[in-house]
C-alpha cells in the first residue's frame, strides 16, 4: 500500500546532525567560549539576513474578481449515499495504510487519521512501542471523509466530507474519545444510517456546490476555521486560497441553512506582474496548508517556483515550496523557511508555538525537520518518510498532515505505510531535537467499504467488422439549400445529399471515385448544384461542382497548389458568380513546408456551366483578402446534426415557446422547444475491410486462406511461458479472421492456402493501446495519416483515444474503415466531460437529464463502436454518479481522468469506474 516509500529511515539524532550540532560537539576546553561567541555572531547575522519582511496589501485582482460565472446551473438534489446503488461490501484487515493524514488530541493523545475515505482513531493509551492497537472507526460509509483535526480544547473535530451532494465541504462534530466514538458497537442495536456512519450529530461548516474545501484548522479561539478553498481554472488544476469560516454551534439544528460561497477570503492568489483581473480565474498557484500561529497570524506553504501555471519537471532538491507567516492585521509577511535546499512544506506548529515542523527532501531521503522559531536553528530528526509531492499538483497535500504530542515530547507522523512516533527532547538551548529511535505505532484496522457494481461492456468487433457493410454515424459540414428541402454534408470523406423528409440519402457525382471529398455547400439559387472540395495527398485541394440532375461533375480550374476549405458561391440570377473560400498554411498531417504562403480568405469570379455541358469551370480575377449549425437559404429553417440524425426547426414557431423560455432561466424552455423540432435518420454505409478482402480473393482466384508456418507462436493466453509458447507453430487466417493456431502436428495446412514461412520468428498477438493520443482528426482535410501508419508500423492494431473530439474522431474512424487510408482500428471516448472552465468543453451534469444528453451525444456519433466516455475531474460526485447510472443503461464504460488527485481517484474506484488514468 506504499508505492512511494522512501528508503528505510534512521534516527537523525545520530545521522542527520546539523552543521551547528557537529560544530558544538567537536569543541572542547577553554577555546569553546570563543567558538560559542563566533557561532552566535554568525548565526545572528545569518538570521537577520535571511529574515524577509514585506507589507502585504490586499490583492487588487482578488478583491476585484467576482466568482459569479460558474456554475452555469446549480445542482439538483442528490444524495451520494442513497441515490446511487452500492450492492457490494468489501471487508479486510490492514496493519498499514497509504497517505494517512492525522491529528493528535491536545490532552489525551488520541490519534485520528483517515484511510480510504473513512476516519479512524487510536486511543492515546494504546500507542506503546510493543502495542498493536485496534483502530476504531469514527466515520464510515459511502461519503469520502478525511482531514480530521481537533479543536484547541479537544472537544470538537472538523473534517472534510463529500456527504450529500458529493462536493467536498467542511463539517464539525463533538469529540468524546476514541472508544465512545467507535461506530462499531459490541452488540447490534437498531440504528439509522447516519448513526451507523457516525455522522448523525455532524454539522456543516461550509456548503460549496462547485468549488471545494479541504484541510481545515481551528482558530485559537475555537470559533472559526481557516481552510483551503480550491478554484478550478480553464484546465482542472485547481489553485488554493485561504478562507475563513465561522464554526456553527453543535446545538444548531442540522437543517440550518449555510449558503454556498459563504466565508471570507483571508489570503488570495497573487498574479505575476503585468497581469490583470481578467487573468485571475486561470491562476493555478496559491497559498495552501494553513494553520494559525496566533490569533491574527497565519502560517502557510506555497509553491514559489511557479508563478501562474503549474510546470512540470521541477527540481525537488533545489526546492519548490517555502513556508511563510502572515499577520492578517498588519499585513506583515515573513519567510519562515526558504525553498532551498530541498523545499519546505506541510508546516505544523508545536503546542507551545516555539517549534515549526515541516518536511523536505535531502538527497534520496524525505526528512522531518524542526526549526526553532526563537533561535532560528534547524534540526533534522527523522529521515524515514515517504517522498513528498511538492513537484506536482497535490490538492491532497504535499505530505499527509501530522502533529505534535500533547506535551511536545514527540511528533506523530505517517511514513512508508506506518504511523511513527518520533521522540523529542530539548537541548541546552531549549530547542527540540531528536531523542531516541522513532518507532511505529502499530495498529490493526478492519476496513469495511460499500462498493458499486462495476459496469461490464465493450464492442463485438468481430461481428461488426466481418459484416457486409458498416454504417456511418458521425457527419459534419452541414449545409441546407435555399428552400430548406435538401441537406448536404460530409459523410467520412463522401459528399452526401439528404432530402429533408425523404428516406434515402444520395451520393453526388464526382470526377474521382478513390478520392475523399469535403466542405460541400449548395450553389445559391439551386438545389441541384453543389460545390465541394476534393483532396489529394500530393496535389492537395481541388474544387468540383456536382450537378445532381444531370449526374455530371465539373472541375473548377485556376487554383494554385494549396489547402482550401469552405467554398461558397454567391447568389445571383445569372451564371456569372463570385466564389469565396479559405486557404490554410499547413498542419500536422499534410505538412508545413509545401504551399504554405498567404493563407486567408480568397475571392474569385466564375461562370456556372450550362446544364449538360462537360466543360470545366475556370476561376478568374482571383483575389486575396487578408483576414455545425446551418440555416436554409431563406432563413426559415435551422438545421443541425447529431450522429446519424438530421434535426430541423422552423424558426417562426419559436414564438409558441416564448412563455416557457421567459419563465425558465435555467434551460430556456427546452422542453417546449423540443416538441417543435423535427428529425429524421440518415443512412450512409460503406463496405468493411473484410468484404473488400473477399472481393480481392475472388478476383485473384485464391481460397482466401493464409497460413503462417514454421513460426514461434506466443499466445499470451495464460501468462505462463510453458503453455503459451508454441514452437514450430501454424496460424491459419481465413477471410481476414484468425481461424486456428497450434503446432504443426495439430493444424493441417490447406493445399490452396497462401503460405508464409516465418523462419521460426515470433508471432504475437497485436498490440492494443488503450490510452493513445493523436491529433489527425482535428485536421480539416481528409488526408492520409502518417500518425496511423506509424502506430501500425509498431504493431499497434487497435487504439483507444480517451480524449478526442466526438464528431471528427468518429469521422476519422469511418474514413479508415472505408479504406481511405490505413491504420489501426480506432476507438475513442469522444470529447471529455470536462470539469474545468474551458468554454466549449465545460460540463456540469446538474441533473439526470443533463447526464443523458451528455452521453447520448457521444453514443449518437459513435454508434455501436462507442463504448466509453471520460469524466475529466467533474468536481461533484453527484455529477459523476449520474453519469455512471446513465452509462450503465447505455452500455458505456467510464475511463476517468485521475489527474493526480488521490482522494477523488479513490471515490472513482468506490463508485466502480472501469479503469483509472493519469492518477499519479
Amino acid at each position: 500500500m506504499n508505492p512511494q516509500a522512501a528508503p528505510k529511515g534512521n534516527n537523525c539524532a545520530t545521522n542527520c546532525d546539523t552543521a551547528v550540532d557537529r560544530f558544538l560537539a567537536s569543541t572542547e576546553g577553554p577555546r569553546r567560549t570563543i567558538r560559542y561567541l563566533v557561532l552566535v555572531i554568525c548565526a545572528a547575522s545569518a538570521s537577520l539576513l535571511s529574515l524577509k519582511f514585506s507589507t502585504v496589501h490586499t490583492s487588487d485582482s482578488a478583491s476585484e474578481w467576482h466568482d459569479n460565472l460558474w456554475p452555469y446551473r446549480e445542482q439538483t438534489p442528490w444524495d451520494i449515499s442513497t441515490d446511487f446503488p452500492y450492492p457490494r461490501l468489501l471487508e479486510y484487515d490492514v496493519e498499514e495504510g497509504t497517505w494517512l493524514r492525522l491529528d493528535v488530541h491536545p490532552t489525551t493523545g488520541d490519534i485520528v487519521f483517515d484511510m480510504l475515505g473513512d476516519v479512524y482513531c487510536i486511543p492515546g493509551d494504546e500507542q506503546g512501542p510493543h502495542d498493536v492497537a485496534r483502530a476504531r472507526p469514527v466515520l464510515l460509509g459511502v461519503p469520502y471523509d478525511s482531514d480530521a483535526h481537533f479543536s484547541p480544547e479537544g472537544d470538537r473535530v472538523v473534517f472534510r466530507s463529500d456527504a450529500g451532494l458529493g462536493v467536498e465541504n467542511i463539517w464539525v462534530m463533538a469529540w468524546r474519545g476514541c472508544r465512545e466514538m467507535d461506530v462499531r458497537p459490541t452488540r447490534a442495536l437498531p440504528r439509522s444510517r447516519l448513526q451507523r456512519e457516525g455522522r448523525l450529530e455532524a454539522r456543516r461548516v461550509t456548503n460549496e456546490t462547485f468549488r471545494w474545501v479541504s484541510d481545515a484548522r481551528f482558530h485559537p479561539s475555537g470559533n472559526k476555521i481557516i481552510a483551503s478553498k480550491w478554484y478550478t481554472s480553464k484546465i482542472t488544476l485547481s489553485a488554493s486560497e485561504g478562507w475563513e469560516y465561522d464554526v456553527p454551534s453543535l446545538e444548531d439544528e442540522p437543517e440550518k441553512l449555510i449558503k454556498p460561497q459563504s466565508g471570507r477570503r483571508i489570503l488570495g492568489r497573487t498574479l505575476p506582474a503585468g497581469m490583470t483581473v481578467d487573468d485571475y480565474d486561470n491562476q493555478q498557484i496559491g497559498p495552501e496548508q494553513f494553520l494559525w500561529r496566533s490569533n491574527d497570524t497565519l502560517i502557510y506553504a506555497k509553491n514559489v517556483k511557479d508563478s501562474y501555471i503549474i510546470s512540470e519537471g521541477k527540481d525537488v532538491h533545489k526546492g519548490v515550496y517555502a513556508i511563510f507567516s502572515l499577520n492578517v492585521t498588519s499585513g506583515e509577511e515573513e519567510t519562515l523557511v526558504e525553498a532551498f535546499p530541498g523545499g519546505a512544506s506541510r508546516p505544523q506548529l508545536s503546542r507551545d508555538g516555539r517549534t515549526l515542523a515541516f518536511v523536505r527532501r535531502v538527497r534520496d531521503h524525505e526528512v522531518l525537520v524542526l526549526k526553532d522559531l526563537d533561535t532560528g536553528t534547524t534540526h533534522y530528526v527523522f529521515d524515514g518518510l515517504t517522498y513528498d509531492l511538492s513537484s506536482v499538483w497535490a490538492p491532497m497535500g504535499t505530505y499527509p498532515s501530522f502533529a505534535f504530542t500533547p506535551t511536545d515530547d514527540g511528533v506523530i507522523i505517517w511514513g512508508a505505510g506506518q504511523i511513527y512516533r518520533v521522540p523529542l527532547a530539548s537541548n541546552r538551548y531549549g530547542e527540540r531535537v531528536a531523542d531516541g529511535t522513532p518507532y511505529p505505532i502499530q495498529f490493526r484496522a478492519h476496513v469495511e467499504m460499500q462498493m458499486a457494481e462495476t459496469i461490464k461492456g465493450g464492442v463485438d468487433l468481430l461481428s461488426l467488422e466481418t459484416q457486409y457493410s458498416m454504417r456511418v454515424h458521425a457527419f459534419k459540414e452541414l449545409h441546407i439549400d435555399h428552400s430548406g428541402r435538401r441537406a448536404v454534408f460530409q459523410a467520412a470523406g463522401v459528399t452526401v445529399v439528404q432530402p429533408i423528409g425523404g428516406k434515402e440519402a444520395m451520393s453526388v457525382p464526382t470526377l474521382y471515385d478513390n478520392h475523399p471529398y469535403y466542405s460541400p455547400s449548395f450553389v445559391s439559387g439551386s438545389s441541384d448544384l453543389i460545390v465541394h472540395c476534393r483532396w489529394s495527398d500530393t496535389d492537395f485541394s481541388s474544387f468540383e461542382i456536382a450537378d445532381l440532375e444531370s449526374g455530371i461533375a465539373y472541375e473548377i480550374e485556376g487554383l494554385s497548389l494549396g489547402r482550401y476549405l469552405a467554398p461558397a458561391i454567391s447568389p445571383s440570377t445569372n451564371r456569372h458568380r463570385k466564389i469565396a473560400f479559405v486557404k490554410t498554411a499547413g498542419d500536422s498531417l499534410t505538412g508545413t513546408i509545401v504551399a504554405t504562403a498567404r493563407p486567408g480568405l480568397y475571392f474569385a469570379d466564375l461562370t456556372l456551366p450550362f446544364r449538360g455541358e462537360h466543360d470545366n469551370v475556370l476561376l478568374y480575377n482571383l483575389q486575396f483578402i487578408p483576414s455545425d449549425i446551418a440555416w436554409s437559404g431563406n432563413g426559415n429553417f435551422l438545421c443541425w446534426l447529431s450522429g446519424p440524425t438530421l434535426f430541423l426547426l422552423e424558426v417562426a414557431r419559436l414564438t409558441e415557446c416564448l412563455p416557457s423560455i421567459k419563465n425558465d432561466p435555467s434551460t430556456f424552455g427546452i422542453g417546449c422547444v423540443n416538441d417543435l423540432v423535427e428529425s429524421q435518420e440518415i443512412f450512409v454505409e460503406h463496405s468493411t475491410d473484410i468484404v473488400r478482402l473477399k472481393e480481392e480473393v475472388k478476383t485473384s482466384g485464391s481460397s482466401g486462406v493464409v497460413a503462417v508456418y514454421n513460426a514461434t507462436l506466443l499466445t499470451m493466453e495464460t501468462g505462463l511461458v510453458e503453455s503459451d509458447l508454441i514452437r514450430e507453430g501454424v496460424m491459419l487466417v481465413n477471410d481476414g479472421v484468425i481461424q486456428a493456431i497450434g503446432s504443426v502436428d495439430d493444424i493441417p495446412i490447406p493445399e490452396d492456402a497462401v503460405k508464409f514461412n516465418a523462419n521460426q520468428g515470433f508471432v504475437v498477438p497485436d498490440f492494443i493501446d488503450v490510452h493513445s493520443h493523436w491529433g489527425g482528426y482535428i485536421v480539416p482535410f481528409p488526408a492520409k495519416s502518417w500518425e496511423m501508419q506509424t502506430f501500425l508500423a509498431y504493431g499497434v492494431t487497435t487504439m483507444h483515444n480517451p480524449s478526442s473530439d466526438t464528431v471528427t474522431a468518429f469521422i476519422e474512424r469511418s474514413r479508415l474503415e472505408s479504406g481511405q487510408f490505413i491504420g489501426p482500428r480506432i476507438l475513442t471516448t469522444g470529447s471529455v466531460l470536462f470539469g474545468g472552465s474551458w468554454v466549449g468543453l465545460h460540463e456540469e451534469i446538474v441533473d439526470m437529464d443533463e447526464a443523458v444528453s451528455a452521453l447520448a451525444r457521444i453514443k449518437a456519433e459513435g454508434g455501436p463502436v462507442s463504448f466509453s466516455y471520460k469524466n475529466y475531474q467533474l468536481p461533484s460526485r453527484a455529477s459523476r454518479q449520474r453519469l455512471l447510472k446513465t452509462a450503465r443503461e447505455m452500455g458505456l464504460l467510464c475511463v476517468p481522468e485521475g489527474g493526480g488527485y488521490y482522494d477523488w481517484d479513490l471515490t472513482y474506484i468506490i463508485d466502480a469506474v472501469q479503469d483509472l488514468r493519469q492518477h499519479i
